[in-house]
């Protein structure tokens, strides 16, 4: 568990820029309807310039492509529920505030008491900055692999490199940290020789990875043969670049395609359903 500077503060699970949160009870503020169902808490102290707390917005069913209008129970201001709440920052700065899951308790249970964590030792990277770093290495990877072979010692390393790739990306769309599993494996089978190494000026830069080299990497890696394995590296890396999250790719893909939860068990016929799902997709 990992902690947020944003309520409720203690995070279970991050996926990408996703924070979802460890099950709280909180009180509900308010109860806003005017578009879907959302509450603002009592606990929740979080304010925007204008002094307005977040609404987190409940969760419809996810069917036909789509996340459909919430049509559940509605809890009243003064509710104590229990929530499962998750936070996505979007473009421009915008934040969803969203709540996967709620339940009435009893008057008598006890609000969710948050208690500050103690201090990092000094000179340890704070939670975020791992996140940042993996991130920033996964997409360093990706640039990697998108500049093709001539960017490794050898075919053995290439193939290392494509390797590390596929348990990152299955990483993510677990909802965990990109290379959560293998960081000892990766940092010793990523070996770039001293003639490939480019200036610093020269080298790809992290913010536009997502945008622009997974887009590369789409159409530029030799995708015509029929292995599973190049027909999943197209199929993930369509996946990222046509969603916000793989998280949603993968909610989208199950229903549409009626596919295996676990993503190891998918045959090469139904990695080409996702290819050309994702590539119909706008």
């Amino acid at each position: 568990m990992s902690h947020s500077d944003k309520w409720p503060h203690d995070v279970k699970q991050v996926n990408g820029a996703r924070e979802t949160f460890t099950t709280i009870v909180a009180t509900i503020d308010k109860v806003f309807t005017n578009f879907g169902t959302g509450y603002s808490f009592v606990e929740d102290t979080t304010v925007d310039p204008q002094g307005r707390k977040p609404i987190w917005n409940m969760s419809g069913a996810f069917a036909n492509g789509k996340r459909e209008d919430y049509t559940g129970v509605v809890y009243d201001a003064g509710d104590r529920i229990e929530v499962d709440l998750s936070l996505n920052p979007g473009r421009g700065g915008k934040i969803f505030y969203d709540v996967k899951r709620a339940a009435k308790v009893g008057e008598g249970t006890a609000v969710t008491q948050y208690e500050t964590p103690p201090p990092a030792p000094a000179g340890a990277p704070s939670p975020l900055d791992v996140k940042i770093t993996k991130g920033m290495a996964f997409n360093n990877l990706t640039a990697a692999l998108a500049s093709g072979q001539t960017f490794f010692e050898d075919e053995d390393t290439l193939q290392a490199a494509r390797s590390m790739w596929h348990m990152a990306m299955e990483d993510a769309m677990a909802g965990k940290t990109p290379f959560s599993r293998e960081a000892d494996v990766i940092a010793d089978a990523i070996v770039v020789p001293e003639q490939a190494k480019a200036p610093v000026a020269e080298a790809p830069q992290a913010t536009s990875v997502i945008d622009e080299t997974l887009n590369e990497l789409v159409e530029t890696m030799p995708w015509e043969g029929e292995s599973i394995e190049d027909l999943k590296q197209k199929g993930v890396a369509l996946m990222t670049s046509k969603w916000d999250s793989p998280v949603d790719a993968g909610d989208e893909l199950r229903k549409a395609l009626g596919l295996p939860q676990d993503w190891s068990q998918m045959t090469a016929d139904q990695w080409k359903e996702v290819i050309a799902y994702a590539e119909a997709k706008d």
